[in-house]
């Protein structure tokens, strides 16, 4: 991000970004049992609470997963914004990450149109299952269940504190607040940008330490994952030319390397481990 670019106002230049994802989780607390099973025991009643699963759950299963895979992806492709469950969403990233969800979206509802088709089965399999746990009122129509099964994605605009007005407030009170605003703003971009600076930092720590031992072994991704983060850099940047210039010095130093030379060549290893620890002696200051 060049000085120019980083100029322009955050709210100008990013979005904030939720995505929410909503099961039906065939759980289902059965007080009958709880009850059932203090008694046998001698126990209170409120000593424990009996959850039954209600069908077999590799369906469910599947879908925790895909939906795991999204969550990572969203994370991936934003940054935090202050303690929200929203995230900053540069715009110089909003494509691909809209790209991709679309993609795992797409691939979540088709797993659970799948899964719901087999619902009845899952029904009569539970009831075998079950036995006199078995309650036919706690298993919805697979349609209900279906409508149960969704992701959202929710677009929010970066506050701005200019737009804040309240008519009965002095103001000097209205300036009082607005310069709050901002300051709460600039804590949660500084915020952002340091959480940047760590997923940097992480793989490259991980290199040093690796390629310092000459008996470690290790596996390719230990330079794909700075190549990776290092792509990512430029479109997740949302204020500080200093970690573009640090991409790029990485990129050149760490990330051209062959992970097949560092294995065999000693000399080669431990001057690469040299420049990675260089590297992240000068990064201390932005962590």
């Amino acid at each position: 991000m060049e000085k120019a670019e980083a100029s322009i106002p955050l709210e100008e230049r990013a979005m904030l970004c939720h995505v929410e994802i909503h099961f039906y989780g065939f759980h289902k607390y059965d007080r009958e049992v709880s009850d059932v099973a203090a008694e046998q025991m001698g126990a209170d009643n409120k000593a424990g609470r009996y959850n039954k699963s209600l069908i077999e759950r590799e369906g469910i299963k599947t879908l925790q997963k895909i939906a795991g895979d999204i969550r990572r992806y969203h994370r991936r492709n934003t940054l935090p914004w202050k303690d929200d469950e929203y995230r900053i969403l540069p715009s110089t990233n909003y494509i691909e990450h809209s790209k991709g969800l679309r993609e795992r979206i797409a691939e979540f509802d088709k797993r659970a149109d799948s899964f719901c088709k087999t619902l009845p089965d899952l029904y009569k399999n539970a009831k075998k299952q079950l036995g006199k746990m078995y309650k036919e009122e706690e298993y919805p129509e697979p349609k209900v269940v279906r409508s149960r099964y969704w992701v959202k994605v929710k677009i929010s605009p970066v506050p701005v504190s200019g737009d804040f007005r309240v008519s009965t407030l002095d103001k000097k009170d209205v300036a009082i607040i607005k310069k709050d605003l901002e300051n709460e703003k600039a804590e949660a971009v500084k915020g952002a940008m340091t959480s940047l600076w760590q997923r940097l930092q992480k793989p490259i720590q991980k290199m040093a330490e690796k390629l310092s031992d000459k008996d470690e072994d290790f596996r390719d991704s230990l330079v794909n994952n700075i190549t990776t983060i290092v792509d990512m850099i430029p479109k997740l940047n949302i204020g500080d030319p200093e970690i573009n210039k640090f991409a790029k010095e990485v990129k050149v130093k760490l990330c051209k390397v062959d992970p097949k030379e560092l294995r065999k060549d000693n000399k080669t290893r431990k001057d690469t481990a040299k420049v990675a620890k260089e590297i992240l002696d000068k990064m201390e200051a932005y962590c």
